[in-house]
């Protein structure tokens, strides 16, 4: 259930700093803690017309054979875990971890949930349901340095595969894929590298094996896109 709900990235058409999904805004939606005691936080308004209540809840995020998965983390603090707004009103939202919760030089990565919540239909019985999700990356220990290496293929079925692998302490987010220059020819994607771990994308790109293609990085700690060059190989 929550592998499902890691790939369930309701960040539909946001910006990199606020989130506005069907009456709920959220800023900032990448959330980094603070080195030195491990909180952040974010603003979470009601742009409805209507009371709305919302329940955040942490989870540790990791990558496995490059599918994400979370997990129920102890360590990740969320306070107030559930919020009721009124139509225009806006709620400040502390998350943190206990003093265990950062060990190493390796990033930890976790993923911040939003559900909204609304009554059940009365032909339901008593409860809720969850009317909307976000989830929210969350970085912490982090650092400016990527380390990455890329390959390319063409696929039997005549997609491009690209195979990102992060060696880096510090996660990375692949934003864009060009087979040609200039800023017209490059495919928006939404991918995250965590520390040490690697991944696939595949996307319907006018490429060809001995051709070559760049891929655009970044991080939660950079303002920039670093392009990398790869070259494409055959089936």
């Amino acid at each position: 259930m929550l592998d499902k709900l890691a790939a369930f990235l309701m960040i539909l058409g946001l910006s990199a700093t606020q989130a506005l999904a069907d009456g709920i805004t959220v800023y900032p939606t990448t959330i980094i803690l603070d080195r030195s005691d491990h909180i952040g936080a974010l603003t979470i308004s009601n742009q409805s017309d209507h009371d709305t209540t919302y329940e955040l809840a942490g989870y540790r995020w990791t990558q496995l054979n490059g599918k994400d998965s979370l997990s129920l983390d102890k360590s990740f603090i969320v306070t107030p875990p559930v919020v009721t707004l009124r139509p225009g009103d806006a709620r400040i939202v502390r998350v943190g971890l206990m003093s265990d919760g950062q060990q190493g030089t390796v990033e930890q990565t976790y993923r911040l949930r939003i559900s909204e919540l609304q009554p059940a239909a009365a032909s339901e019985g008593a409860g809720l349901n969850v009317r909307l999700q976000l989830l929210l990356p969350v970085f912490s220990g982090g650092n400016e340095k990527l380390k990455l290496s890329f390959s390319a293929r063409v696929s039997a079925d005549g997609q491009t595969c690209i195979t990102g692998t992060n060696n880096g302490e510090t996660h990375a987010k692949l934003v864009w894929i060009a087979a040609a220059d200039g800023p017209e020819h490059r495919m928006p994607i939404q991918k995250y590298l965590l520390a040490n771990s690697g991944s696939e994308v595949c996307v319907e790109l006018a490429t060809k094996a001995g051709k070559s293609l760049t891929v655009g990085a970044t991080s939660a700690y950079l303002d920039e896109v670093h392009p990398y060059q790869v070259a494409v190989t055959g089936p």
